[in-house]
Formats: structure tokens, sequence, C-alpha cells
């Protein structure tokens, strides 16, 4: 059995919650049943944090300096990674 690593299941996650532009920028919540035009837009900001490390994503219309390498510097220096020893499951819950 091929296992996804943390970063892949992340990806997973923004690419099932959301619709997204080409550059990976957020447009919309991904909703079954609508049509685009009634689709809810998607948040400003998205974070999601694993052991390997932080994934975060912005809404596309935001302004480019919310992109810029001081903003995501600045988050990644307040939120660390998860550690190795982490459980986010209970034990009972958790692989062997």
């Amino acid at each position: 059995m091929n296992q996804l690593s943390d970063v892949q299941l992340i990806e997973l996650q923004i690419a099932t919650l959301f619709v997204c532009d080409p550059n990976g920028r957020l447009q919309f919540i991904r909703e079954p049943g609508y049509a685009a035009w009634e689709r809810d837009p998607a948040p400003r900001f998205w974070m999601g944090r694993t052991r390997a490390g932080n994934i975060w994503r912005f809404r596309h219309n935001l302004p480019t300096i919310w992109y810029s390498r001081s903003i995501t510097s600045a988050i990644s220096s307040q939120w660390p990674k998860i550690s190795p020893s982490h459980q986010p499951l209970p034990p009972r819950f958790a692989p062997s």
C-alpha cells in the first residue's frame, strides 16, 4: 500500500475543500450540487499544519502584498510545524 505524505494529504484536502486558480490561489468553496455562479467565495486565508510543515493559501483576488515573502515569513514564524511526536488522533485511532 502506498501511503501519502503529510504534505500530499494537505494538498488533497485543499483540492477537496476549494476551487483554486492555476496559481493555487483560492477561488471558491467547493460545494457539490451548486452551479459555478452559486458558489461562495473562498476564505481570504487558509492554513493547514503538518509534521512536515505548514501549507497556506490566499484568496485569488487579494492584493499582492499579502503574498509577499515578509508576510509569509511572519506566518511561518508564528506557527511552527507540528512536532514529530504530536499525536493528532487518540492512541486507539493512531496507526500502529
